[in-house]
């Protein structure tokens, strides 16, 4: 079986790529029938339920009641995570204090900026995603597990535990999140243009997986997280499956 050779990305710092997307000085200020958010959730909805164009005009789709709720649940989500992130001493970037404003009403986007409406659904199902796995997991041990490890192949069995969309400006991937013998959250990232991602949705349907790679450890800051931790498995080699 060939090694399988993946490419990861810090889930710490999502937000921080979204200033790239934005201009800094914006031009003219976007117009919307309707509530920007809520418009976004259904084009999300649309494109996962009608196989519609990912991202398709705003203007062009018809709100539900769960659009607007899931836009109310998006707002109450990433408010507490910024609230939480100033309390803890994290310092917010610009961009991050701007989308606030934007979230709670009290800035209006430019039209340059509208596109990072269109993946705040996708950061949402990430992020709470993200949140399940820590919260079951024995996340807050797997830092000290690590030490030691770091340039050393180990030998891992995996549980599938979810599959994670991830998307971002220079290309979507998928996250497969799994859970160790020793409770440990665990992820092979695959760019979504990688044919590799056949094989792994075919992997991931399976019991478990018995691996060796390298260890990277990853974490990420804000909301609801405490010394949380989960392992970016390296150059992954299957061994068997169970």
């Amino acid at each position: 079986m060939p090694i399988i050779t993946v490419s990861t990305t810090d889930a710490a710092n999502w937000w921080d790529n979204l200033i790239k997307e934005s201009e800094s000085k914006p031009k003219r200020q976007a117009v919307f029938k309707d509530d920007p958010v809520a418009m976004a959730c259904a084009v999300h909805r649309s494109w996962k339920t009608h196989e519609t164009p990912q991202f398709q005009e705003l203007e062009s789709v018809l709100i539900e009641p769960e659009d607007r709720d899931r836009a109310e649940a998006i707002r109450r989500y990433y408010g507490a995570k910024f609230v939480e992130m100033a309390l803890r001493g994290y310092q917010l970037s610009e961009f991050r204090l701007k989308l606030a404003e934007v979230l709670d009403g009290r800035r209006q986007l430019a039209e340059s900026e509208v596109g990072m409406l269109y993946r705040l659904p996708y950061f949402y199902d990430e992020d709470t995603d993200t949140d399940w796995i820590y919260a079951n997991t024995a996340s807050g041990q797997a830092l000290a597990y690590w030490k030691g490890l770091e340039h050393v192949t180990v030998t891992l069995t995996l549980t599938p535990l979810r599959r994670v969309l991830r998307s971002q400006r220079l290309g979507d991937s998928v996250k497969y999140w799994f859970v160790t013998e020793h409770n440990y959250p665990a992820v092979i990232s695959v760019a979504k243009s990688n044919p590799l991602n056949a094989m792994m949705d075919s992997l991931f349907e399976l019991p478990q997986l018995r691996v060796a790679a390298q260890l990277r450890i990853g974490t990420r800051r804000g909301h609801n997280v405490q010394d949380q931790f989960h392992f970016e498995l390296i150059n992954p080699r299957l061994l068997s499956s169970l």
